[in-house]
């Protein structure tokens, strides 16, 4: 059997689906959510998969509704014979699951921790604080709890497709189309959610932000000023190491943006019944994008699908 063959076999195949605007989706929007789920994989596979290299490939864009197909397997730049005898197409399938998994507990948990953990055999039964339960098998569940960078592109993914008033859902569908998980516009802000601590009247929440940055204070007990969603806030940022890179010398400027932990303190506003944002810290700066700085993807054509 050639190689060709061979990696087909071990690929598997799923398309993301952005409802919205047909035909149109904004770049950042797009580039985004393909790097958050692309960690979400890469995470996976280091669990599931042992660390052997994975390929994923994004293949040519469906007209009609944004659809844009992946395609992720063993990577054959090494040798063919001894990854499909420790990376088979049943691990791929595996780690889709999972991924399935994780977007669907983070819709049902938005932040919030499980009212009720059991377990049952092989698997937890989650019980939320709103009643609703999730079988997910217990090694699913702690990489989902235990692993920080699966956090911080859960939270990415769907702080970046909440950002976007354009996109009003998302969709996770196999190369059959059958629908593998859903979630609305409504959906997006609570998924977007790290954690919660909450006390009597006052929460305070973290959560994977992009911020853009408006003014400058280069002295750590001073607040940085900065557009999140839209609205102009002030923050203090709380990460050491972000200092010792502006001490050794890395420029920002206004324009520029930051991904971050982003906590948020609320009260709660009772003849509102909602609550309301009182203060802002950044607790981590996990990438400092500078203006003008645009992420590109590599598009398959084609012709590299046969």
């Amino acid at each position: 059997m050639s190689p060709a063959k061979r990696s087909k076999q071990s690929e598997a195949e799923f398309k993301l689906k952005f409802d919205g605007e047909p035909n149109e989706i904004d770049a950042f929007t797009l580039v985004r959510s393909l790097t958050g789920v692309t960690t979400l994989l890469e995470e996976l596979n280091e669990e599931l998969g042992g660390g052997t290299k994975l390929k994923i490939s994004v293949k040519a864009l469906d007209e009609g509704s944004f659809l844009v197909h992946l395609g992720f397997g063993p990577d054959l730049t090494q040798a063919v014979q001894t990854l499909l005898s420790s990376f088979d197409l049943e691990t791929i399938y595996k780690i889709l699951g999972s991924l399935v998994g994780f977007f669907t507990l983070r819709k049902l948990l938005k932040g919030e921790k499980p009212k009720k953990v059991e377990e049952k055999g092989n698997d937890y039964e989650i019980t939320t604080n709103h009643g609703n339960t999730f079988v997910m098998d217990k090694r699913t569940y702690n990489i989902y709890t235990t692993n920080p960078r699966v956090t911080d592109a859960l939270g990415s993914t769907f702080e970046t497709l909440s950002n976007d008033p354009s996109v009003t859902g998302f969709e996770l569908l196999d190369e059959k189309e059958k629908k593998l998980f859903e979630a609305s516009r409504d959906d997006f802000e609570g998924m977007a959610v790290r954690s919660d601590l909450v006390e009597e009247n006052k929460r305070i929440t973290v959560v994977s932000a992009h911020l853009n940055i408006f003014k400058v204070i280069f002295e750590d007990k001073f607040k940085w000023e900065f557009y999140y969603k839209g609205n102009r806030i002030p923050a203090k940022i709380s990460d050491p190491e972000f200092f010792k890179r502006i001490d050794s010398g890395e420029r920002f400027a206004k324009g520029d943006s930051l991904d971050v932990e982003l906590e948020i303190e609320q009260a709660y506003d009772a003849a509102a019944n909602t609550w309301v944002n009182k203060s802002y810290r950044v607790i981590r700066v996990i990438k400092h994008i500078p203006r003008g700085t645009q992420e590109s993807l590599d598009f398959q054509s084609p012709e590299d699908k046969e």
